[in-house]
């Protein structure tokens, strides 16, 4: 069955505290800007460009080493919002709004964190396990390796909105009628592989993406069953990081 916000469901605007799509471009962008003045102040200091890796990407990325995650929990978080090459924070953003605001127009906003988080998480399990179960195909891991970026959120949005609606089309202007949602879906998927294949990108982006597709269809069958853990989840957060907030008093009449 199809899934409808019951609420008004916003375009992609700054201030709208309800569209996610929003919030997490700029936690993206913002963390992207941060990692890159970092890296010139290390550079100003006379610091090369291991020393930024060591002190700073190691404490950044996922490790795919077990040991390593054990003893830096904080980079489950922080791996799935970091970026240093333009490019490729240039290309997940513009994939993270097209997915993301129709994602978000389906199933409403308080699904897109939800989606976005476990596709990384489910991302860091398969990148994981193909670099430490298939060390002929995958490079070894060495110290300063792991994975990070916004590449298995992203996925988990496109897979997720594609099982959503499989015959959803979307941007009636492009082509008469919409073009099915499909068929960018595909686009993405053959962008990224071409990419690697070209030798541009790395086989880790493939196997951190494909946990994300994983997820993100996961999501989607059991919303079109549905199930509203997203919602749930989503308030459970809200309430929580919004514990200590003051009340609102009703105006007496």
């Amino acid at each position: 069955m199809e899934v409808a916000e019951k609420e008004r469901t916003p375009g992609l605007s700054l201030g709208e505290e309800k569209n996610m799509v929003t919030q997490l471009l700029l936690v993206n962008i913002t963390v992207f800007i941060l990692l890159y003045f970092i890296k010139i102040i290390f550079f100003m200091e006379g610091y090369q460009e291991p020393h930024f890796v060591r002190d700073i990407m190691t404490n950044t990325m996922v490790s795919a080493s077990p040991g390593t995650l054990l003893v830096k929990p904080w980079t489950l978080l922080t791996a799935m919002f970091a970026h240093l090459e333009f490019w490729d924070i240039f290309s997940n953003m513009v994939w993270l709004f097209v997915f993301g605001t129709i994602l978000q127009q389906r199933a409403g906003y308080k699904q897109i964190p939800v989606v976005y988080v476990l596709g990384s998480f489910a991302g860091y399990a398969t990148y994981m396990a193909a670099v430490n179960l298939l060390p002929g195909v995958f490079p070894p891991v060495t110290a300063g390796s792991g994975i990070m970026g916004a590449h298995a959120g992203v996925m988990a949005m496109a897979a997720g909105i594609t099982f959503l609606s499989p015959g959803l089309r979307v941007f009636p202007q492009l082509w008469r009628g919409g073009v099915p949602v499909w068929i960018f879906f595909g686009i993405f998927l053959v962008v990224h592989i071409a990419s690697v294949s070209l030798g541009d990108g790395s086989m880790t982006n493939l196997a951190y993406m494909a946990g994300g597709a994983i997820a993100g269809a996961v999501i989607a069958l059991a919303l079109r069953n549905g199930s509203r853990f997203g919602d749930r989840s989503f308030d459970l957060f809200y309430n929580i990081t919004h514990i200590f907030d003051p009340k609102k008093v009703e105006p007496q009449s």
